[in-house]
C-alpha cells in the first residue's frame, strides 16, 4: 500500500464502524456487506484492537442481537416453515458442502491455506448469510430489501470516500486514461478494487428506484453511477462490470418503461456517450481487456483452460475430489502492509469450478444444480410491474451472478451464500396469502375460492 492510501485507512475503518452501528440499528440485513470492508484496512488498529478482529467482535454481537428477536418473534415459525420447503434446499446443499470440508480435515488434515480459509469463512460468509436469513424472518421482505439496498451504499461509501484524495494527489485517473496502469485503491488487487465500485453503483440503483423522492436526488444518484461505472471501468475487471451494465439495463428498462421517448433519448445518448469514450480511451490499458481478442484468450487460453483443468480432475476424482484447499497451484506475493511474503493459493477461479475440483463431480453437479434453481426462483418471480422491490432484489441477485462465475471460493464468496438465503424472501412473498398446512414442499395448492353467485 502506498504512503497516501496507508494515511487515509483509518478513516475508512470509522466509517465502516459508523455504517455498522447505523445499519445494526435500523437495517440489520445491510450488514451482510461489512464482509466487503475488510479486504484493504484488516490492518488498522482501533484500540489496540486490528480492524478484522474488531469486525468479527461487532458481526458476533449483531448476530446475537438479531438472533434472539427472531427467537422471540414471529421470525421463528418462518425460519422452521423454509427449511422444511425446497426453498431452503441451496443452503442445505451449502451446508453438506461444509460437512465435506470437516471431513477432509478430520481424515487428510489441514494445511496453511485450510487454516486461513477457516478463519476467514466466520466474517466472510457465516455472519453475513445469518443477517439475511434472520432479517428476512423478523423485519419481513419489504425493510429487509431496503437495508440490503442501503448496506450496498453505505458500505462502498464508507470504503471509498477517503481515496477520493490520494486518487486525486497521484493523478491514479489519469494514469488509468493514458497509461498502462489499472485503477486500484489500498494495494488492493484489481478485483477486490472493482468490488467497490460495483457495490457503490448497485446501491445507488437501488436508492433511485426504491427511495428516492426528489428530482435533484434522482439526477445526482444516476450521476454517480455513472461516475463510479467509469472508475469501474478503468478498473479493468470484465465480470464486475458485466454485472453492473447488466442491473443498469434492466433498472433503466423498468425506470423508463411508462417514459418510452425518454427512455429512447436515454439510451441514444449512452449508445453515443459510450462510442466517443471508447475512441477516447484508445491509449488505455483496459481498453484492450475489452477487445474480442482479450476475451477469446481470456476464454479459450487462460481462465478457460485452468476450468477445463479443474473439470478435468473432477472427473478422475468424482466422489471425494481434492479436499478441501488442497487444489491449485501456490503462489508468492509480497504483502507491503507486513512487510513480508505470502503464500496464496490460486485454486480453479471460479467458486463453482473450485468445488467440483475440491469435492468432486458428485457434489459439484449436485451444488450447480442448487445455483440454478435459485436463478430459475428469481426468473420466475420477479415482475417489473408487480412488486418493485422485489424485482430489484431480484435484479441484483442476478447482476451478481458473474462476480462468483468467474471467481472466488468455498469459504470466503458470500455471493453464493445470500442468493441462497435471498431464497427465503422470495419463499415468504409467494407463500405470504397461503395457510400454514400448505407452506411444505409446495406439493399442496391454495384452494380456490369459489365464484360469487349471479344474480337472475
Amino acid at each position: 500500500m502506498n504512503p497516501l492510501d496507508n494515511n487515509v485507512a483509518p478513516y475508512a475503518v470509522y466509517l465502516c464502524v459508523a455504517v455498522f452501528i447505523y445499519l445494526a440499528w435500523r437495517h440489520p440485513a445491510g450488514l451482510c456487506f461489512s464482509t466487503a470492508t475488510i479486504r484493504g484496512i484488516a490492518w488498522v488498529e482501533v484500540g489496540g484492537v486490528n480492524y478484522a478482529r474488531l469486525l468479527v467482535g461487532m458481526q458476533a454481537i449483531a448476530f446475537c442481537l438479531l438472533f434472539w428477536r427472531t427467537l422471540t418473534g414471529p421470525g421463528q415459525k418462518r425460519l422452521l416453515h423454509f427449511f422444511s420447503t425446497r426453498y431452503s434446499a441451496p443452503l442445505w446443499v451449502l451446508a453438506v458442502l461444509w460437512l465435506k470440508v470437516i471431513a477432509d480435515i478430520v481424515v487428510g488434515g489441514s494445511n496453511e491455506f485450510a487454516r486461513e480459509a477457516l478463519k476467514l469463512s466466520l466474517s466472510q460468509v457465516i455472519f453475513p448469510t445469518a443477517f439475511v436469513l434472520l432479517s428476512l424472518a423478523c423485519y419481513g421482505v419489504t425493510q429487509s430489501i431496503r437495508g440490503y439496498i442501503w448496506g450496498m451504499l453505505l458500505f462502498s461509501a464508507a470504503f471509498l470516500l477517503p481515496t477520493v484524495i490520494p486518487i486525486w494527489q497521484e493523478q491514479r485517473i489519469q494514469e488509468s486514461l493514458f497509461g498502462g496502469t489499472r485503477l486500484i485503491i489500498y494495494g488492493l488487487d484489481t478485483i477486490s478494487s472493482g468490488h467497490y465500485f460495483m457495490l457503490g453503483a448497485l446501491g445507488l440503483l437501488g436508492v433511485i428506484m426504491l427511495e428516492s423522492r426528489r428530482q435533484i436526488v434522482t439526477q445526482l444518484g444516476w450521476a454517480g453511477v455513472g461516475a463510479l461505472t467509469m472508475l469501474l471501468y478503468l478498473n479493468g475487471t470484465r465480470q464486475l462490470l458485466l454485472a453492473l451494465v447488466l442491473a443498469g439495463f434492466m433498472c433503466l428498462y423498468t425506470y423508463f418503461r411508462n417514459k418510452s421517448g425518454l427512455a429512447v433519448l436515454i439510451i441514444g445518448f449512452l449508445a453515443i456517450s459510450s462510442y466517443v469514450l471508447w475512441d477516447y480511451l484508445r491509449q488505455a490499458e483496459v481498453r484492450e481487456r475489452f477487445t474480442a481478442e482479450a476475451v477469446a484468450h481470456e476464454i479459450e487460453s487462460s481462465r478457460g483452460e485452468i476450468w477445463k483443468e479443474a473439470m478435468r480432475y473432477s472427473l478422475a476424482h468424482p466422489i471425494t475430489g481434492s479436499g478441501f484447499k488442497r487444489y491449485g497451484e501456490i503462489t508468492s506475493r509480497y504483502n507491503e502492509n507486513t512487510g513480508s511474503v505470502e503464500s496464496q493459493l490460486d485454486g480453479a477461479h471460479g467458486f463453482y469450478q473450485d468445488i467440483f475440483a475440491e469435492h468432486g463431480l458428485i457434489l459439484g453437479g449436485v451444488a450447480l444444480i442448487a445455483f440454478v434453481y435459485c436463478i430459475l426462483v428469481i426468473v420466475r418471480q420477479i415482475n417489473p410491474a408487480g412488486r418493485l422491490d422485489l424485482w430489484v432484489f431480484g435484479v441484483f441477485y442476478l447482476a451478481l451472478v458473474p462476480t462468483y462465475v468467474f471467481s472466488g471460493a468455498l469459504a470466503d464468496t458470500p455471493g453464493p451464500y445470500l442468493l441462497s438465503a435471498g431464497m427465503l424472501g422470495f419463499y415468504l412473498v409467494h407463500h405470504e396469502t397461503m395457510p400454514m398446512w400448505a407452506m411444505g414442499w409446495g406439493l399442496a395448492k391454495q384452494p380456490r375460492r369459489r365464484a360469487a353467485p349471479t344474480g337472475q
